[in-house]
């Protein structure tokens, strides 16, 4: 009796295999989509906000804007000799200030690529994913299918629960 509503159960109820484990679901889902979503937000906030203030001397907003595009392109850097200088008083801060005549300058251009870096990372994370499933084709699907732990040990759980009866 209760095998027979177990039965009418499992049919309605058909659970879909599983080719992949936990980690590999966590590279290609999650890692994947933190990847997307922080590059997205940094590309936004390229896009919408201030990509970067430059200090000039110029009062005009069209000039500003352009001064500003060429500083996004050319890349921020400091001043090597305000490092060691007295915070406040002689530079807002460590290395930023004017440029004089013959000072080395060490340039920062690393924020231009931290979208486009984190755009590969999350392809390279989700490229073995892409790769499986292009190359595989469904092909442990159906080992998994055919060696279904529900048909092969269901008709021994009968006949040994069905001996045990007697």
């Amino acid at each position: 009796m209760m095998f027979k509503a177990i039965s009418s159960i499992k049919v309605k109820v058909e659970l879909k295999p599983v080719v992949d484990n936990l980690v590999f679901r966590l590279h290609y889902r999650y890692t994947y989509t933190i990847y997307m979503v922080s590059m997205l937000l940094c590309t936004i906030y390229d896009i919408i906000g201030d990509k970067i203030s430059c200090m000039t001397g110029i009062d005009s907003d069209a000039y500003n804007d352009v001064v500003s595009n060429f500083c996004f392109i050319m890349g921020t850097f400091t001043v090597d000799r305000l490092h060691g200088v007295k915070i406040g008083a002689e530079a807002p801060h460590p290395g930023v200030g004017p440029q004089q005549p013959g000072d080395n300058v060490t340039f920062h251009t690393y924020y231009q690529w931290v979208p486009f870096v984190l755009f590969i990372q999350g392809v390279m994370f989700y490229a073995p994913h892409w790769l499986w499933k292009s190359r595989e084709g469904g092909l442990f699907k159906q080992v998994i299918q055919d060696l279904s732990i529900r048909d092969y040990l269901g008709s021994d759980l009968r006949n040994y629960f069905g001996r045990e009866e007697r």
